[in-house]
């Protein structure tokens, strides 16, 4: 007798590519799954952006090996990958500005990835000055709203402006003197006004130089005063505004 040996080789099992995916922020598993010829034993994948490991069992050993791999490998180890994420706002940063003594406006931003921070400085001063203290004096600011980047996801920034518009002074009126009469000494010709965010001034015309101090009249006849406020850094000037005074005549008495 004569023996003839015989062999049938292993049929080979290709290996599959794993496509790697993009960070969500939520756990992500490779998307390959189980076939005729193989299991997943272990696809338990990740959150963070890395590498994961997939492994994939061969069914039947006996009859088949991984294309590549020792006749004897059963069961191999694949990478799976969460590869770095673009960010974006989902709600595009912006704020209402407002009048000074009014609540300031709450800022509005969304970030598709990460915590948004917003800061605030004067308009023309530098960068180094932001904080995140919501200003509240009448002015010109910018407001900066970034996300800071990390391993997951891109960074982003934002820089808007925002405006806190002066209020307008609250004013007592002065009022004009009433029964003057000539008395051949400079009187007062109006009771003094107030105002609160700014300074109470006069004149004697329209276009004329104005002060803190009140307008006095000595002769008879009709006076004009005219008043204004000006206003500090958070409150508006008014416009002037005229009073119409007048000394009466001293009377002499007709002799007997």
């Amino acid at each position: 007798p004569v023996k003839i040996n015989v062999s049938i080789a292993k049929a080979s099992v290709d290996i599959p590519t794993v496509a790697s995916k993009i960070y969500t922020g939520n756990r992500q598993t490779a998307e390959n799954g189980e076939t005729e010829l193989y299991t997943v034993s272990e696809n338990n994948g990740g959150i963070n952006v890395g590498r994961y490991d997939v492994k994939l069992l061969l069914k039947d050993s006996a009859n088949y090996h991984w294309n590549g791999k020792a006749d004897d490998v059963s069961e191999i180890t694949l990478d799976f990958g969460i590869t770095k994420a673009d960010n974006e706002w989902t709600t595009k940063p912006g704020i209402v500005g407002w009048t000074y003594g009014e609540a300031a406006s709450a800022p509005v931003y969304a970030a598709k990835f990460g915590d948004v921070k917003v800061e605030y400085k004067k308009a023309d001063v530098e960068d180094n000055t932001y904080t995140t203290t919501a200003p509240t004096n009448a002015g010109d600011y910018k407001v900066r709203f970034t996300v800071a980047a990390t391993d997951d996801f891109g960074g982003l920034s934002e820089v808007i402006g925002l405006n806190i518009a002066k209020a307008n002074a609250a004013v007592a009126a002065p009022t004009a003197k009433e029964n003057l009469v000539y008395n051949g000494s400079a009187q007062a010709l109006i009771a003094s006004g107030s105002a609160k965010g700014g300074e109470m001034q006069y004149s004697s015309s329209k276009n004329g130089t104005y002060s803190t101090e009140v307008i006095t009249g000595t002769n008879a006849g009709s006076y004009e005063v005219w008043y204004k406020v000006i206003g500090d850094s958070n409150h508006n000037d008014t416009e002037p505004v005229k009073i119409n005074v007048s000394i009466a005549k001293a009377s002499v008495d007709i002799p007997t």
